[in-house]
């Protein structure tokens, strides 16, 4: 069985981005210190911020949020004042 999951109120369910583990150098990084870039996968109706939606990367803190488990994916679900900044993949910066 499948589940889905809908964000709710102000906050946002996004998938972490996996970064480097290991630095150019060979040095192996620590988890904590992996990108902190996070696709979102939905947003609650009532978030604010109108640039956030589905698909943009946002920068969140590495220890923002809960992380759940949906359909063996690991999710984390934040809210709206966790995001430092965001870029919009493939949209228009006018």
């Amino acid at each position: 069985m499948s589940e889905t999951m809908t964000a709710f109120g102000k906050n946002i369910i996004v998938r972490k981005e996996e970064g480097s583990k290991t630095t150019p150098g060979g040095i192996v990084l620590p988890k904590a210190r992996h990108s902190g870039w996070a696709k979102v996968i939905s947003t609650g109706i009532n978030v604010s911020a109108r640039e956030i939606l589905e698909g943009t990367l946002v920068l969140v803190g590495d220890y923002a949020g809960v992380e759940v488990n949906v359909n063996d994916e690991v999710l984390h679900v934040i809210h709206e004042d966790d995001i430092v900044a965001y870029k919009n993949i493939g949209g228009s910066d006018a």
